[in-house]
């Protein structure tokens, strides 16, 4: 990696900039098409990946819309539920349990059939008592209604859910047999919300993971803790999470509930686990272990050079240092 002030050359990856704070820390700030002095077109940003097993003590804590990478997999922290939203008072109580987020945003809205519509599975017509006549795909004409309850009991069977509540399920997307068009989790019906996709109920301290790669295994996984300390990730027949892809190792990754706070850590894997970095962050102590492609870049503050002769004069870049990487 060189340094580089206002001027940079066209055809470069743009990987990351240092920038000193007001209190005279360094901070690592990931590429960005917005930094003062990059001209459009001039470069481009690289996404900027922390790798686990080189910070603190191989531990990174999860945040929700974290994006994990095991070898070239792809998994977004969907939800992070580490307790109910209400404790139980001396067992007088039962607490809630938040509602699991299988989608995001709001759910589409279904059109409200008449009386003499017919259920497309049960061929049965008008709405039933609580359960309605929906419209969840883009079929058209006398199927393209069906009741809610006899949907989900079409998705339940092929996702072969099963009630053993600490089980680590996967949610996967399914599509409409005839208009291929994905089923959504929950819809918008009469101004309600209503969940198309029911999975048993889950204790936490629970996380779903969304899987990223590939839109034929496309969907989520939902994953309880409350009765195991760790949850592997891996290829292997053993893991929690199975991946069956040749870049990931048969024990990938471990994520560990400890101290309220879900723990990853990389299993000595051959590609490494990494976590996308979305905010800039000081160089402390440490040394700070970054992957920008298939470039590794390790920072850490010499504070016994601090009176030596500057590689990169201070005065002449204005607000950062640009790190890139020419072709």
């Amino acid at each position: 990696a060189a340094a580089a002030a206002t001027t940079v050359p066209q055809s470069t990856d743009f990987l990351l900039s240092i920038r000193c704070s007001r209190d005279g820390k360094y901070m690592v700030v990931p590429a960005d098409r917005s930094v003062a002095g990059i001209s459009p077109g001039a470069c481009t940003p690289q996404k900027l990946w922390a790798i686990v097993r080189e910070q603190n003590n191989n531990r990174h804590v999860l945040q929700e819309n974290d994006v994990i990478k095991l070898g070239r997999y792809k998994l977004r922290v969907k939800q992070l539920v580490t307790h109910s939203s209400k404790r139980e008072d001396e067992g007088t109580h039962p607490t809630e349990i938040p509602d699991l987020r299988l989608d995001d945003g709001e759910p589409p809205m279904s059109f409200i059939a008449s009386n003499d519509m017919q259920c497309r599975i049960c061929l049965l017509e008008g709405n039933q008592e609580g359960d309605p006549l929906i419209s969840p795909c883009d079929c058209k004409g006398s199927i393209r209604f069906v009741h809610l309850e006899c949907l989900r009991h079409w998705i339940t069977g092929r996702l072969n859910f099963h009630e053993q509540q600490q089980k680590p399920i996967f949610v996967r997307q399914l599509l409409c047999e005839l208009c291929k068009i994905p089923y959504p989790t929950a819809i918008n019906y009469n101004n309600k919300r209503l969940q198309v996709v029911t999975v048993p109920k889950t204790e936490p301290p629970f996380l779903v993971l969304e899987n990223m790669v590939g839109s034929h295994q496309k969907g989520v996984h939902v994953i309880s803790m409350s009765a195991k300390k760790d949850l592997k990730l891996g290829r292997g027949h053993e893991s929690d999470v199975r991946i069956p892809d040749v870049s990931i190792s048969r024990y990938h990754a471990t994520i560990r509930f400890v101290d309220g706070a879900f723990q990853l850590e990389d299993h000595n894997s051959k590609f490494g686990t990494l976590v996308s970095l979305r905010k800039a962050f000081a160089v402390g102590d440490s040394v700070a272990a970054l992957q920008v492609g298939r470039s590794v870049v390790k920072l850490s503050v010499d504070c016994s050079a601090a009176n030596e002769e500057a590689v990169v004069e201070i005065s002449d870049v204005p607000a950062s240092t640009h790190f890139r990487k020419g072709f």
